[in-house]
């Protein structure tokens, strides 16, 4: 076991107080569909920090009868990627730029369309760089279940069959790395291992409830975040990683379909919720206080499914065995200096810094030699500046000591600027991988 230390001197050497640090995400991506009573054009839109709109890629461009569901952002934050939900085509996932164009359509699921077809209901991104793909049950396929899609365009199963009915939406465990699935049949909220060996329930919730939404989990106390409807008796429950639910938030808006945590290090840490109806739009729900403040309203276009997902700011992509690429993202911050810093000993209870925000990592040994430079050719540029572009890159190889294979690494990135509180200015959310 790695011996805990004080934070390296490298976060805490500078102590200006003169500007506001980014204590929130700057901006939104949110993918957005279309009913036959209230249609709205985008289909892939952004909003920034003062919830100004911009479509990236609209409803028309997509084949009739499709509609945008679960989204994410390619590793490297340039291509969005967005589950596609249809009874006409087979389940796919496509790429779009950040022009709008269609970069590619995967075909993950092959059922007959014919006969209902597989949907393909959400999509994220894993420690590896791959796609995982929910396929629900769509009205056909006998298999819903976890897809991955590598970068070959090679579609393998993870998990399908019982207890999964009808899988809606998927998140990665920030301390087992384990897939965390919520099914809108079942009300399940079950444990996936990333090799697909095991399933288990986390909890089922009241029957009562419509849950054919987003889930997320908060990195500061592990608990998981699931929409539903106000005329139901709810609209966001939380349930805790023992399985324990209660009703976190039953007023203030009509529904939670995306529903994502904001920047976990900021001191008010809150959601991001996607809301419809005659409040649709996205909104943030404080986790303190439950208090509701509004990023955008558009009612007038009745978004009827949204997803809400930030800028990926750390992402990892596993070049070859034991070597990963780790790539930053913090716009509108070029030039600033960065750092990269590793732990073994998992995310909770970090770092509290004077300010209220919070290093979402433990720090130990590993720690201080990622971060002083001494694990040499093994993690090489973790230290730097961030390009014109607000970009860097850092490489972990362990490639050569295979006796790490299988071992749990979490990361966390922050910049740093001279005249930012502490001389942070943002603090990533972690990431974990296994070596």
């Amino acid at each position: 076991m790695c011996r805990r230390i004080l934070l390296p001197a490298v976060l805490l050497s500078l102590l200006a107080l003169t500007l506001a640090a980014q204590p929130h995400t700057a901006g939104w991506s949110f993918t957005g569909s279309a009913s036959a009573t209230s249609p709205t054009p985008v289909a892939l839109g952004l909003v920034d920090s003062t919830g100004k709109l911009s479509t990236i890629l609209t409803v028309s461009q997509l084949p009739a009868n499709v509609y945008a569901a679960g989204g994410t952002i390619d590793y490297d934050d340039r291509i969005y990627v967005m589950a596609l939900l249809s009874k006409v085509i087979n389940g796919s996932v496509i790429q779009v730029d950040q022009k709008g164009s269609i970069v590619q359509t995967i075909q993950v699921e092959s059922t007959n369309p014919g006969m209902g077809g597989g949907m393909t209901y959400d999509v994220i991104l894993d420690q590896n760089g791959d796609y995982i793909v929910v396929v629900g049950f769509g009205g056909g396929t006998p298999f819903p279940g976890l897809r991955k899609v590598d970068r070959a365009n090679k579609v393998t199963t993870i998990y399908q069959g019982a207890p999964l009915r009808d899988p809606y939406a998927v998140t990665v465990d920030i301390n087992s790395g384990d897939f965390v699935v919520v099914d809108t049949s079942t009300h399940g909220v079950y444990r996936i291992a990333p090799d697909g060996s095991a399933i288990t329930s986390v909890g089922i919730f009241p029957s009562n409830l419509s849950i054919r939404n987003q889930i997320c989990q908060d990195p500061r106390t592990g608990d998981y975040f699931v929409g539903s409807f106000q005329s139901n008796g709810a609209v966001l429950m939380r349930m805790d990683q023992l399985g324990q639910m209660t009703t976190f938030l039953a007023s203030g808006l009509i529904a939670g379909y995306g529903v994502y945590p904001d920047r976990a290090s900021a001191a008010a840490p809150r959601l991001a919720v996607g809301s419809t109806s005659t409040t649709s739009g996205i909104f943030f729900v404080d986790l303190a206080t439950k208090a509701i403040t509004t990023l955008i309203n558009t009612a007038s276009s009745s978004l009827t499914y949204l997803q809400v997902f930030p800028a990926r700011e750390l992402a990892t992509y596993l070049r070859s065995p034991g070597c990963w690429e780790i790539y930053l993202h913090f716009a509108g911050e070029a030039g600033n200096a960065y750092a990269v810093g590793l732990s073994l000993s998992d995310v909770r209870p970090g770092v509290p810094l004077p300010d209220g925000r919070r290093i979402l990592l433990n720090v130990d040994d590993l720690t201080a030699l990622s971060l002083s430079g001494r694990l040499g050719p093994l993690f090489a540029g973790n230290v730097g500046k961030l390009t014109p572009s607000a970009r860097a890159m850092a490489v972990l190889d362990v490639s050569s000591l295979p006796v790490l294979k299988g071992l749990p690494i979490w990361l966390l990135a922050a910049t740093l600027n001279p005249q930012a509180p502490l001389g942070i200015q943002t603090i990533s959310d972690p990431l974990r991988i296994t070596l």
